[in-house]
């Protein structure tokens, strides 16, 4: 799918509502939004396996089998995770906390795996961005076979420079996508949102 994120790295929506705002009511209105988004402040983080049943899945066959919970040895540390059989989609709600960062690490579940690609989107009622693609393939020997992914969400959390655009009020559709590109099936080690450091 095509993002319809612009060079700034801002939705296109949010640098048009950006341009409406008045400047003269821009000190007023910052107040106005600090105070929204403290009173109703989302969770400093949110685990992604944990809000695996609330999830809608998608897959070719049972969405109950191709997509699951698990948990993966990394580093020495049991950590939980996600698994994903391609074709897969996993689409979770949510409500960002501020300075949004998505991070997570993947690793094929099987040398024998030949290939996948991930896809990573954000969407609202109205569109949809494609943040990140990246091709998953069996790993050489003795080389680490997990991929750190890590993608900022600030362009859709906290407070942004508008009078129209209220990320933090928007429930955000976050979009996992495993595409057989051959096959495989795709670990996410630990998937969370949490606020940027």
């Amino acid at each position: 799918m095509t993002g319809s994120t612009g060079s700034a790295g801002l939705p296109r929506r949010s640098r048009e509502a950006a341009k409406a705002g008045s400047k003269a009511a821009a000190g007023i209105w910052c107040v106005l939004a600090v105070t929204t988004v403290a009173c109703g402040s989302p969770p400093a983080s949110i685990d992604l396996v944990a809000a695996l049943p609330t999830a809608e899945r998608r897959a070719l066959g049972s969405p109950d089998a191709a997509i699951r919970a698990t948990v993966v040895t990394r580093d020495r540390v049991d950590q939980p995770a996600l698994v994903t059989d391609a074709p897969a989609r996993v689409i979770f709600p949510v409500n960002m906390p501020a300075r949004a960062r998505f991070r997570t690490a993947v690793s094929l579940q099987s040398a024998a795996g030949t290939g996948v690609t991930i896809r990573i989107g954000l969407a609202d009622s109205r569109s949809y961005d494609d943040l990140l693609r990246v091709n998953v393939e069996p790993s050489a020997p003795g080389v680490d076979p997990w991929k750190p992914i890590d993608v900022d969400l600030g362009a859709y959390s906290g407070w942004q420079w508008s009078l129209f655009y209220r990320p933090a009020r928007i429930t955000w559709k976050l979009v996992l996508n495993a595409d057989a590109t051959p096959g495989g099936s795709v670990i996410w080690s630990r998937p969370i949102i949490d606020m940027g450091r």
